[in-house]
C-alpha cells in the first residue's frame, strides 16, 4: 500500500503500504467474526470498509496496471486523480478511526494493560504475517515482486524496520506504548500534537519516503483520533447538511492543490488529509441510512484484515501467472480501461475473504488473533507504576478485548 502521503504520479518507489493496515492487525482492519460487547457502529465499519478497498485499488493500479499498460492508457490521466484523491484520504482515515477506537484504553484514566495488550496483538500479526510474506516471496515471488525480500536477514530487519504493506500495522502497534509514555510523563495531549504535527512536516520536506518514517509520519493522524474521538465521533454523525459541509472542504482543498500555487504543497496537502477524516466519516454516516449499503459496508467493515494482509499475497500470485499483457488491446478503450482496475480489485477482495473464510477455521485462529494465553497475562497481570485501574478481578468482570487496535477486530477462535 502506499504510505500515506502518495499522492503524485503512481509508482511504485512511493508504495509504501498504505498503511494497513489500515486498516488492526490493529488497526482499522477487522476480521470476520468479530466479538464485542459494544454496539457496532455503521459509520465506522463503512469507512473501514471504504480505506482498505482504496488500498487495494491502489496496488492494483500500481503493481498490476501502470506496469503492463502504463500510465497514458486511454483512462490513465482519470485514474491517476483518482489515485491522488483516494491517496490523500487513504492512509489518514484509517490511522485516525484506529485512534478512535483505541482512544478509551489510552486516554488519561483508561486501562493501559488493555492498551498494551493491543499493541503487543498488533505486533504479533505483523510478525506473523511477514514470516507469510517471506515465504510466499520464497515461493512464487521474483525479484520484481512489490516489497520482495527473500532471506532471514531481510526479515529480521523488518521487525524493527518495516519494508512491506505491513508497516500499518507495525505503526500501529508502535503508537501505542509513544502514548502510554506520553500519559506517564503527563505530556499534555496538544503539546503531543504539535509535536507530531512537527514531525510530518519536517519528514515532508527532508524525509526519504521509506516507510520507517512514513509511520513516524503518520502518528499526527492516530494521535488526532485518539485525543479527537469524541469530537470526530460527533461529526461522524452530524447531519446531511453537514456532512456537505464537510465534504465540500476537503474537495475545495483537493481542487487547490490542483492548481500551480497549491502544488507540492506541504500545508495544504496536510489540512487535505485533516479535512478528509470527519469527511469521510460523515458520507459513511449518510451512506448508511441505506439499508443495503450498510449490510455490505458492515460485511467487509468486519474483515478488513484478512483483505488487507491477504491482498498483497493475491497480487504477487496473479504477477507470477503474468498473463496480463493479454489484455494490452482493449486498454485503448476508455470504459474498459477505467473499470479494468475496479473488476480486478473487486476480484482480489472476493479471494481474500474466501481465504480468510478457511483460514480462521485453524484452532486457535494464530493468523488473526493473539494467543488468547498471552492476551489473559497481559489484561489481567497486576497494576502497575502507579496505575490506578482496578484489580484483576474488577478486570476480570469487565471481561475486555485485547483486540489488535484500530479497525482490525480479532475473530473468535
Amino acid at each position: 500500500m502506499c504510505a500515506v502521503g502518495c499522492t503524485g504520479p503512481r509508482n511504485a518507489s512511493q508504495c509504501g503500504v498504505p498503511g494497513t493496515g489500515s486498516t488492526q492487525g490493529t488497526s482499522i482492519v477487522t476480521t470476520s467474526n468479530t466479538s464485542t460487547s459494544s454496539v457496532r457502529l455503521p459509520w465506522a465499519d463503512a469507512t473501514r470498509a471504504a480505506g482498505v478497498i482504496a488500498v487495494v485499488v491502489f496496488h492494483v493500479l500500481i503493481w498490476i496496471h501502470d506496469p503492463v499498460f502504463g500510465t497514458e492508457t486511454a483512462a490513465g490521466p482519470l485514474l491517476s486523480r483518482v489515485n491522488a484523491l483516494l491517496g490523500t484520504l487513504r492512509m489518514p482515515v484509517l490511522f485516525a478511526l484506529a485512534g478512535i477506537l483505541a482512544s478509551p484504553s489510552l486516554i488519561r484514566g483508561g486501562d493501559a494493560r488493555k492498551a498494551l495488550s493491543r499493541s503487543v496483538s498488533s505486533y504479533y500479526l505483523y510478525v506473523v504475517w511477514l514470516l507469510i510474506y517471506l515465504l510466499v516471496f520464497l515461493l512464487v515471488g521474483t525479484a520484481g515482486s512489490p516489497h520482495y525480500f527473500d532471506s532471514l536477514n531481510g526479515f529480521l530487519t523488518q521487525l524493527v524496520v518495516p519494508d512491506t504493506t505491513l508497516w500499518f500495522i507495525f505503526a500501529l502497534a508502535v503508537y501505542i506504548p509513544v502514548v502510554l509514555a506520553a500519559r506517564a510523563v503527563r505530556l499534555p495531549p496538544p503539546v503531543l500534537l504539535v509535536l507530531a504535527v512537527v514531525v510530518w512536516f519536517v519528514l515532508q520536506s527532508e524525509g526519504d519516503g521509506s516507510l520507517l518514517e512514513r509511520c513516524a509520519e503518520h502518528f499526527v493522524f492516530f494521535a488526532s483520533g485518539v485525543f479527537g474521538a469524541a469530537t470526530l465521533r460527533r461529526a461522524a454523525v452530524a447531519p446531511l447538511w453537514l456532512a456537505g459541509l464537510f465534504s465540500a472542504v476537503f474537495l475545495a482543498l483537493m481542487v487547490l492543490r490542483t492548481t500551480d500555487i497549491g502544488a507540492q504543497n506541504d500545508a495544504l496537502e496536510f489540512l487535505s488529509s485533516l479535512a478528509s477524516i470527519p469527511a469521510m466519516a460523515a458520507v459513511a454516516h449518510q451512506l448508511c441510512r441505506i439499508a443495503p449499503v450498510a449490510r455490505a459496508a458492515g460485511f467487509i467493515g468486519a474483515r478488513t484484515l484478512p483483505v488487507y494482509v491477504l491482498h498483497p499475497v493475491v497480487i504477487v500470485c496473479i504477477l507470477a501467472v503474468g498473463r496480463q499483457e493479454a489484455l494490452g488491446p482493449l486498454v485503448g478503450s476508455f470504459v474498459v480501461d477505467a473499470l479494468y482496475p475496479v473488476v480486478l480489485s473487486a476480484a482480489v477482495i472476493i479471494v481474500c475473504l474466501t481465504a480468510e473464510n478457511l483460514l480462521v477455521r485453524i484452532p486457535g485462529n494464530p493468523l488473526f488473533a493473539l494467543p488468547e494465553s498471552v492476551r489473559r497475562r497481559i489484561v489481567h497481570s497486576h497494576p502497575q507504576n502507579g496505575d490506578q485501574r482496578s484489580s484483576t478481578s474488577g478486570t476480570q468482570s469487565r471481561n475486555p478485548r485485547g483486540r489488535a487496535i484500530s479497525p482490525l477486530r480479532r475473530p473468535r477462535s
